[in-house]
């Protein structure tokens, strides 16, 4: 099994073959879309390490977008402010993009 860390927008992700992952949102593109990522910092090839400085020059990992807005949990954010009658609520849901990772190259 070959596993990678890889960037994907401003986090970092541990990925395999086959997993199913949200990232952030990523608007422009549809359902079917193939993604191409190559800033890949990490990669575990049948035990052996091998460690980028600060990528390594020539992996990339192929994605498929399986869904393209998912909605996070629902955030709630309560502010107040004592003895003087203010109080309010504000939240929101986190817009995610829902990939399957089909094949890691090295």
């Amino acid at each position: 099994m070959i596993s990678a860390i890889t960037q994907m927008g401003n986090t970092q992700i541990l990925v395999n073959k086959g997993d199913v992952i949200l990232v952030d949102f990523i608007n422009k593109h549809e359902e079917g879309y193939k993604l191409i990522f190559k800033k890949i910092f990490y990669i575990n090839k049948e035990n052996t390490d091998i460690f980028g400085s600060p990528v390594i020059e020539g992996a990339e990992i192929h994605a498929t977008i399986i869904k393209s807005c998912v909605k996070g949990k629902k955030i709630r954010v309560f502010k107040k402010k004592r003895r003087k009658g203010y109080h309010k609520t504000i939240g929101h849901r986190q817009r995610y993009t829902k990939i399957l990772i089909d094949n890691i190259i090295c």
